[in-house]
């Protein structure tokens, strides 16, 4: 919107908003299922300043053992030739040595990598976050700051076991959550997410799913703070998004993940297809059946890498990730409960 703005006198941005999508696909897998459909605008918007050049974002990977990366996109890039980045305490105080990498001219990315010896993972009631302070910088100085918390941890899918998290077995006990407020509407806040999580642990429950969008930022705030797995979910369990919408909405959700340390987990749609069967629709592509089981192949780490879903350039601390396939024990059923691993 620069170019749009006039920097000598107040500007006005006016918004048109329609209940309903001119998309056909979002009113099927939005409007047209099970949800209360409500007008006006209930998430936060807001704009934002920057600098000419700029970290557009980030996407940070901190396992267990003390591996920690982190993909920073720029953007706007002329002269800035390094980003700088220093481990820290939620309360600013150093964590380990500063690191940084180069950005060579004309180069899409640089590679960099960084660890500390014992970090401390937290546990699954009790989490504990660090914070990553990045400065992009040229010949004069800081350009621009980002600061980003995260923990550090790996969660596994091991074949026929079970869901590890820190090498410790998780089994998840939670509800699914509507973002909805009898008096609000969708429109809810940072109290209202502390006080539904805290009611979910008070009935000691560690997971929550999102159904069936991606929540509001302060509830994965207060997950990441109190202590509570959120298996994020996109809109489509009933009826589908379009491709070109598709695409847009996952690449979102991944790269949400890629800064939350709650979520666990990103489903984009398990629904009906109207024959009766199931039609699951999984990282490895969407695969069709009745009563029999349903496999495709799944990350064992978390997703954190986003190669691919930005012409931006970046600076990539990189490590490698392994898939596999689930467990045959997996079934989709229309006339019972879905068991097994997921």
């Amino acid at each position: 919107m620069t170019r749009l703005l006039v920097y000598s006198r107040s500007n006005l941005l006016e918004v048109t908003v329609s209940k309903m999508s001119a998309d056909t696909s979002v009113n099927r897998a939005e409007r047209q299922s099970d949800f209360w459909v409500f007008r006006g605008i209930f998430r936060p918007v807001y704009l934002e300043a920057f600098p000419t050049q700029f970290m557009e974002r980030l996407a940070v990977d901190a396992r267990a053992d003390g591996t920690f990366r982190v993909d920073v996109f720029l953007q706007g890039v002329k002269d800035a030739r390094s980003v700088e980045g220093q481990i820290e305490t939620l309360d600013g105080q150093p964590v380990g040595a500063v690191f940084s990498a180069a950005i060579p001219k004309k180069a899409a990315s640089s590679a960099c990598k960084q660890g500390l010896r014992r970090p401390t993972p937290g546990t699954r009631s009790f989490p504990h976050l660090y914070q990553v302070r990045l400065s992009l910088k040229n010949a004069a100085g800081t350009v621009h700051t980002l600061t980003q918390k995260f923990g550090f941890r790996t969660v596994e899918v091991r074949p026929r076991d079970g869901i590890y998290v820190n090498g410790v077995k998780i089994k998840f006990k939670g509800v699914n959550r509507h973002s909805i407020w009898p008096t609000s509407g969708r429109t809810t806040s940072k109290a209202l997410s502390i006080t539904d999580v805290r009611l979910m642990k008070d009935m000691n429950m560690n997971a929550v799913r999102m159904s069936h969008y991606p929540p509001d930022q302060h509830f994965l705030d207060v997950c990441d703070s109190l202590g509570l797995f959120v298996l994020d979910e996109l809109t489509g369990w009933q009826k589908a998004y379009d491709t070109e919408v598709g695409r847009k909405l996952v690449r979102e959700l991944v790269i949400r993940m890629s800064t939350t340390p709650a979520l666990c987990s990103g489903t984009t749609a398990t629904k009906a297809d109207g024959t009766g069967n199931w039609t699951m629709t999984l990282p490895g592509g969407t695969r069709k059946g009745d009563t029999s089981s349903t496999r495709g192949k799944y990350s064992t780490a978390p997703i954190r890498s986003t190669t691919g879903l930005s012409a931006a350039a970046r600076v990539r601390c990189s490590t490698a990730t392994k898939s596999f396939s689930p467990p045959s024990s997996y079934t989709a059923s229309t006339t019972g409960p879905r068991r097994g691993t997921r």
